[in-house]
């Protein structure tokens, strides 16, 4: 596992919520 793999997958979840939320 490599942790720049982690924090791009991380990256798109926050970019997912942030989206959603302004969505919401």
């Amino acid at each position: 596992m490599t942790p720049s793999i982690l924090s791009a997958d991380f990256t798109r979840l926050g970019e997912a919520v942030a989206t959603v939320e302004a969505a919401g």
